[in-house]
């Protein structure tokens, strides 16, 4: 059993929190999913019936991934100088998008793509694949293969912490390929601030030989610019980039 299907089978439940009884009778009852952001649902689309067993360990897994990207954040923060709970109310009061993808077997995967480059608009994003197939780019521009390795989650920076961190940490631009023989699955939680909640450089990490090279913006922002842009043309941190670095 892979560990992304374990995740959601018996084998491979998140540990339960203290009420994590889950409405239902039973574990097979099919469930309507419920409103976007309501009733710990994640959003699930209302058009479609899901299984009990699925809204239940998608919601201990999107708590899990909760407490680790706080957690992580307030390492980011501390590394920076900054107190760990620079960001913490803006965790709490923030949004999470969870987001699963299947990337078919393709007959050429020489000339096709799974997903295009880009970065990643949140803070983290916390990643459990498969299999193989994710790539980043490096500071030379070369392609990467993230290796498959069982078991472990994928940790991305994005750009709100490029920009709170005033360049000191970079999100990762990567893409997705794909290949002949087997289907790959992904399990994306993006983590992000409030919709309208600006990031912009801390003050702490800012003065006279390192001024702010970054302006301000927030969730909200990203959604109306990807609303009337090409996002494989140019990246939305580089319209809020004060220099070119």
């Amino acid at each position: 059993m892979t560990p992304l299907n374990a995740a959601f089978d018996g084998d491979g439940d998140v540990e339960d929190s203290e009420d994590g009884e889950g409405a239902g009778d039973s574990d097979g009852e099919p469930l309507a999913g419920g409103e976007a952001g309501g009733d710990g649902v994640l959003g699930l689309r209302t058009d479609v019936i899901y299984p009990l067993t699925i809204r239940q360990k998608v919601g201990k897994y999107s708590e899990a991934t909760h407490v680790l990207h706080k957690q992580l954040i307030e390492a980011i923060s501390e590394s920076l100088g900054l107190e760990k709970s620079y960001l913490e109310e803006e965790i709490e009061e923030g949004s999470q998008v969870m987001a699963v993808n299947c990337y078919p077997a393709c007959p050429q995967p020489g000339i096709a793509l799974g997903m295009p480059p880009h970065s990643d608009f949140s803070s983290l994003t916390i990643l459990l694949q498969s299999s193989q197939g994710l790539q980043i780019k490096d500071k030379n521009n070369n392609w990467i293969c993230v290796p498959y390795i069982e078991g472990a989650l994928i940790v991305q920076l994005g750009d709100q912490v490029e920009v709170m961190s005033n360049g000191i940490y970079r999100s990762v631009v990567h893409r997705v390929t794909v290949n002949k023989d087997v289907n790959r699955l992904s399990f994306a939680s993006l983590h992000s601030l409030p919709m309208n909640k600006k990031i912009s450089p801390a003050p702490q990490l800012v003065n006279e030989d390192k001024p702010a090279a970054y302006g301000d913006f927030s969730f909200n922002d990203f959604l109306e610019y990807i609303s009337r842009n090409d996002l494989t043309k140019q990246r939305f941190i580089d319209t809020v980039k004060k220099n070119k670095f």
